[in-house]
């Protein structure tokens, strides 16, 4: 059974480097501070569960503004290299 995961990122700088898709930098950020406790992982049964989860997650937030929460799910293609590079967290 496939299991949904959801890499939840609260750390504003990191998430700037994904919403700017600069895998590079968000790597190196990763790599030289101390995010352990500013990344959360969630797991799911399905991926219509995941995709509930995400939806809260940004329920209060302004559209015009960098999130305060960014969601990385492993059933997202595009979302696979940041992950990777959590995983070696």
């Amino acid at each position: 059974m496939e299991e949904y995961k959801v890499y939840i990122v609260r750390d504003s700088i990191a998430i700037e480097y994904i919403v700017n898709d600069d895998i590079d930098g968000f790597g190196f950020y990763i790599q030289t501070g101390n995010l352990v406790d500013s990344i959360e992982v969630e797991s799911f049964l399905t991926e219509n569960e995941a995709l509930a989860f995400c939806r809260g997650l940004g329920r209060f937030e302004d559209d015009r503004n960098l999130p305060s929460i960014y969601p990385l799910r492993s059933f997202e293609t595009e979302d696979q290299a940041f992950i990777d590079i959590v995983k070696l967290l």
